[in-house]
């Protein structure tokens, strides 16, 4: 018996704005690109939108307030997304999360206007929208290459059950989280540090029977919990990791509540060697976290009052990266211009976030990563750090933007992904409708359409 394998193309497309990777970036690239006109198709390699926040069960929205928790800074399409699931009963709006209560761990700092969610009720919401604004979705497409010439994609192609298809546009967004259309189109990348190390990946698990009252009486007790670190019951981690029973490098508990008695436990960590973009590494983490999940619970029962009785309700499909590819783009974000809160003419959206970089455990099994304020005001991301360098029609959204490691580790969260995916989406269409490069754009009407679009540029804090 003999076969051969055909890589012919069985179906093509034809769009004005081609979107890869359905995560927040990516949904709101697709929504906000087609609003202004565009012919838009949003690929996606799973089964539903939204990325880490769905499939991944990572949440809640990190803070969209300025670094002092006063004023909510992170607005746009995000805003009116929350709003909608809020209506549905599916999310909490982060002006009613002020810090230091179970939704946000228990912490104040960087923790102060986060959102809770519904990861069922996104996935509904977000397939709303893009029916609404006229995207076509396309789900269980992989993305695997694109044809590009002189530095401009020509199209790119997707493997499915059906075959090879090939979707040709004007105008392509990168949402993937690692850079993968910018990588086939030839851009230049960067992977993690100068040695090639990244931060640590995850699996977010859901839990419940925790009994919320309980809880919040022991932290009422110990206000240390809610400092730059969350430093939540670290000595006891320590106890364990000494006595060999504790499975990772994490050093503290860190449980958030979502809805409906749900919560969310953020406590897995792969420290092995891995390169995040490799399928078989990928798989040894996903391995090695999910064989952590049971003697966290354990320890989660044994030690953590109001915990006594949880129950494991799921662990998430798919492993939580938070730093794989980045783009070379026509400006790298830095740590210093997150500290200066610095502002800039092609600025495209203010954050706030906090410095929130994971790294492996030391020898010592202590913990090396860093958390905290990157400064006293806002900054903000400009539209050249999701310009790849040297291609022509490509803007990369979300996660793999161009930003030094510790910039990155503060942009990388959910709410600013979903400005970045805004602002990516409204020069796509104005790029595809131009017919121009995307650095040939008006970046100064990209900023009045984002400011009419509930986009802050300008804060009290700036």
């Amino acid at each position: 018996m003999s076969g051969s394998v055909n890589f012919s193309v069985t179906k093509k497309y034809d769009c004005d704005v081609l979107v890869t990777g359905g995560g927040v970036a990516g949904l709101s690239a697709a929504v906000c690109a087609a609003r202004e006109g565009a012919k838009v198709i949003l690929c996606e390699r799973d089964g539903c939108l939204g990325g880490t926040a769905t499939v991944g069960l990572v949440g809640p929205f990190m803070s969209s307030y300025d670094p002092e928790g006063k004023e909510q800074v992170l607005k746009g399409f995000m805003d009116e997304f929350i709003r909608r699931m809020e209506k549905k009963g599916g999310a909490i709006h982060p002006s009613d999360c002020p810090g230091g209560n179970s939704y946000s761990a228990y912490r104040i700092r960087g923790h102060i206007g986060v959102t809770p969610f519904d990861p069922e009720c996104f996935k509904e919401t977000a397939e709303e929208f893009c029916e609404e604004a006229g995207v076509k979705v396309l789900y269980h497409m992989l993305f695997c290459g694109c044809d590009c010439k002189n530095g401009t994609i020509r199209s790119a192609y997707f493997m499915t059950k059906n075959g090879v298809y090939e979707i040709a546009a004007k105008t392509y967004v990168d949402a993937t989280g690692d850079a993968d259309v910018a990588e086939s189109a030839g851009a230049p990348l960067l992977y993690g540090d100068e040695n090639g190390r990244t931060q640590v990946a995850s699996i977010f698990f859901l839990i419940d029977g925790v009994d919320r009252d309980k809880v919040t009486a022991f932290e009422a007790k110990h206000p240390e919990n809610t400092d730059q670190r969350g430093r939540y019951l670290e000595d006891v981690v320590e106890e364990y990791r000494k006595a060999g029973k504790f499975p990772c490098g994490r050093s503290r508990v860190s449980a958030f509540e979502a809805l409906n008695g749900i919560w969310r436990v953020n406590m897995t960590q792969y420290d092995g060697e891995a390169f995040l973009v490799d399928p078989e590494d990928v798989t040894k983490a996903e391995m090695a976290c999910r064989k952590q999940i049971r003697p966290l619970m354990e320890f989660l029962r044994e030690n953590v009052p109001g915990f006594e009785n949880i129950r494991l309700l799921q662990s998430a499909n798919s492993l939580g990266i938070r730093e794989s590819h980045r783009i070379v783009g026509d400006y790298t974000l830095t740590m210093d211009d997150m500290a200066a809160g610095r502002s800039f003419e092609d600025g495209i959206c203010t954050v706030g976030s906090a410095v929130d970089f994971h790294s492996s455990s030391k020898a010592d099994g202590s913990y090396d990563g860093a958390y905290g304020l990157c400064g006293k005001k806002s900054a903000q991301i400009p539209y050249r750090s999701l310009i790849p360098q040297k291609v022509e029609n490509l803007l990369a959204a979300g996660r793999c933007l161009s930003a030094d490691q510790m910039a990155h580790s503060a942009v990388r969260v959910m709410p600013p992904c979903f400005a970045m995916g805004q602002a990516a989406g409204v020069a796509a269409a104005m790029a595809a409708e131009g017919q121009c490069g995307v650095r040939d754009i008006d970046v100064t009407e990209l900023r009045k359409k984002l400011i009419s679009g509930d986009v802050i540029l300008e804060t009290s804090g700036s």
